[in-house]
């Protein structure tokens, strides 16, 4: 849950990767969490909006995925989530999947936070209160001559276990599960542990 793979068609063989380059403290570290990457064009490139276990958003370019060293970004956030860094603690940090669109001519990543935000993420411009249980965070992806970076927009309302959301006509359609990310512990094909509270 740490790389991206870039595989030719078929499957037939890789054909570049991304690792973060702080892998080996990920893998010390069962953290929660992760995303599929969500891919767009932007500013002549086609980018790969991606997060792993740890909860750091990065921007990778799909024709050179990490630089030479193959851990080199576009864009890489601090940490939105996932202070814990254990596995005692399950269901933080990014789950899902990042959605993204382009609204009014400007293009959007929206990322949906399990658990409170990190001690380093950025502050958000526009808020709608606390934010303890979770939440789905808006980037603008915005372009500075060659460089291109997620600029921080907004955050949304409390939100626990909050899904991919979807966006139609430039309105951002958000659901809090109201899940959680325990494991059953019971004996294969039990039912899983219930929600905690309804869906909003």
């Amino acid at each position: 849950s740490e790389s991206i793979l870039k595989l030719a068609p078929r499957a037939a063989r890789l054909m570049d990767s991304y690792t973060p380059s702080n892998w080996m403290d990920n893998l010390m570290h069962d953290m929660s969490g992760s995303a599929s990457p969500v891919v767009f064009n932007f500013a002549g490139k086609t980018i790969a909006a991606v997060s792993q276990k740890e909860a750091v958003l990065r921007l990778l370019d799909t024709n050179n995925l990490g630089g030479a060293n193959h851990m080199t970004p576009l864009f890489q956030s601090p940490k939105l989530g996932n202070d814990e860094k254990t596995g005692t603690d399950p269901g933080r940090g990014v789950w899902g999947a990042i959605s993204t669109a382009e609204v009014n001519g400007k293009r959007y990543l929206y990322f949906p936070m399990q658990g409170h935000v990190s001690k380093d993420a950025p502050a958000f411009p526009k808020n709608n209160g606390p934010i303890p249980n979770g939440t789905i965070m808006a980037f603008e992806v915005v372009a500075n001559g060659d460089k291109i970076s997620a600029v921080p927009a907004w955050t949304g309302n409390d939100m626990i276990m909050p899904d991919p959301p979807v966006i139609a006509n430039g309105v951002v359609y958000a659901l809090s599960t109201g899940g959680q990310a325990m494991q059953n512990g019971a004996k294969p094909g039990d039912p899983r542990m219930p929600y905690d509270v309804s869906a909003v």
